[in-house]
């Protein structure tokens, strides 16, 4: 890592310049297990879901296949329409194939700033207590993910449905044994992908003392400010496709944001220690409010098995949130000792993150409990969408406090205080195990509960007579 800093004044105390930079590259090596075969490379049609519910399906046809008779038949795999007998729920992981997988991570952190900051006391008197700040920041990250020893999907299949001893993958192997070259070169691939963040930043700011009251000055703060942040990521090919085995699937996407903001703040002493007034000892009232405008950008993302073809979207709003704070010492410190009764009411504003917005879909594999089968495994795939419609979060908060240091016993501190927080349109996902519980089957075997929220599909399973084993939940990001 690198870093400096520069700070100098060029008219004495009323102007300064200053700025840093940091410079960094990290390297991180991750170690996995060898990869295991699921989830199966063979889909049901054109949605994506994976026709075994466990293992992966390996055709009658390949030769290492111990089994001459199938026990499922993928249905209208062919272009002619007829289907393709296989052995559902064959268990594989790549231990002699390849050895255990592994990741390489390489981060790069740039960051650079540059301001001045002065004062105004050389205008007159009045504004001696006046200050100014201003500057730009900029940052960005880069990262590379390499995943090496991972599974291709579109490979295996082909390797599965060779039926040439030379070149088809076996699943059937033993612990000692090893597929051939030529099968393994189709099967196993390394991965890589990268993502960059930038946040330029640009504000200005004054503050100072407006004029004096009998219980003080009043001061005030003043700022504005510009945010631009920018999400890239890209996908390798099989990722960005969902074509993967052993690593997490998801889609390349590009996100943007512009906010401009502007925040005034106001201090007022109602009453001060000088004053010795019965019951206000010292009160202080604080005004402040800040107005956001935020503009979002959203790329195209193309359409990946179940999912359609995402245009590219854009999506405004703004946020005006104030807050008022009041500080209380009812008596003066020499009779009980310092008490300090406080509380605040405010507004607050939290809009999506940049990973939300986008409608790329990304993989994940939870751990979940399935009331309606038995024969639903401990992980299913869940597939997690952001939304470029989402609206932002706000939150109303009131926030109660006292601080006392009674008199009588030196150096003692009790403090309490209470908040109460009201959240509304909160960002989040269901989750694959909310969803599973609120879906309950509509048939035996495959099924599927589509919603403008969530979607979920069941595979057919091995008992007709009975739910089918969840394959896929569709969980989008939303308001809740």
């Amino acid at each position: 890592m690198y870093y400096g800093s520069f700070t100098r004044d060029i008219c004495d105390k009323y102007l300064s310049v200053f700025s840093d930079f940091k410079i960094s590259r990290s390297f991180f090596d991750a170690s996995l297990a060898a990869v295991p075969f699921t989830p199966d490379p063979f889909h049901n049609g054109n949605t994506g879901v994976f026709f075994s519910p466990q293992g992966i399906s390996v055709p009658i046809s390949n030769p290492w296949n111990p089994f001459t008779v199938a026990n499922a038949t993928i249905p209208n795999y062919f272009p002619d329409g007829s289907g393709l007998p296989v052995t559902t729920g064959v268990r594989f992981r790549g231990i002699n194939d390849t050895g255990p997988r592994s990741e390489k991570f390489t981060y790069y952190d740039y960051l650079f700033d540059i301001g001045l900051r002065g004062e105004f006391g050389w205008i007159g008197d009045y504004f001696k207590t006046w200050g100014w700040e201003s500057g730009f920041r900029y940052s960005r990250n880069e990262g590379t993910d390499l995943s090496i020893g991972e599974v291709s999907q579109p490979g295996l299949r082909d390797a599965l449905l060779s039926t040439d001893p030379a070149t088809a993958f076996d699943p059937f192997l033993n612990f000692n044994a090893h597929n051939t070259k030529a099968a393994r070169a189709q099967v196993y691939v390394n991965l890589q992908n990268t993502g960059e963040y930038e946040l330029p930043i640009g504000y200005l700011t004054f503050n100072g003392d407006l004029f004096n009251l009998p219980a003080g000055p009043v001061s005030f703060a003043i700022g504005g400010e510009y945010d631009a942040p920018r999400f890239t990521r890209n996908r390798d090919a099989l990722n960005n496709t969902f074509n993967t085995i052993g690593s997490t699937d998801g889609q390349s996407f590009k996100v943007n944001r512009d906010v401009w903001g502007i925040y005034e703040e106001v201090r007022v002493p109602f009453t001060s220690p000088t004053w010795n007034f019965p019951g206000f000892y010292s009160l202080e009232v604080d005004f402040a409010e800040r107005e956001e405008w935020y503009s979002n950008n959203t790329s195209a993302v193309l359409p990946s098995g179940l999912f359609a073809f995402q245009p590219a979207a854009h999506s405004q709003y703004n946020a005006q949130k104030p807050k008022v704070s009041v500080r209380w010492q009812p008596v003066d410190p020499k009779y009980i000792g310092a008490l300090t009764l406080r509380g605040s009411y405010s507004e607050a504003f939290h809009a999506p993150t940049l990973a939300e917005l986008t409608p790329a879909s990304s993989q994940s594999f939870p751990v979940v409990a399935d009331p309606y089968s038995n024969q639903t495994e401990p992980q299913v795939e869940e597939r997690i969408l952001g939304n470029p419609n989402l609206h932002p979060e706000v939150a109303y908060e009131w926030t109660y406090g006292a601080v006392w240091s009674p008199k009588w016993v030196k150096g003692l501190t009790l403090s309490a205080d209470w908040w109460h927080i009201d959240m509304r349109d909160i960002v989040t996902t269901l989750g694959a195990q909310t969803i599973i519980l609120e879906n309950a089957p509509p048939t035996n075997g495959a099924s599927s509960v589509i919603t403008p929220a969530e979607s979920m599909f069941r595979s057919a399973g091995n008992n007709q007579a009975a739910p089918g084993p969840v394959s896929l939940v569709i969980d989008p990001n939303d308001n809740h």
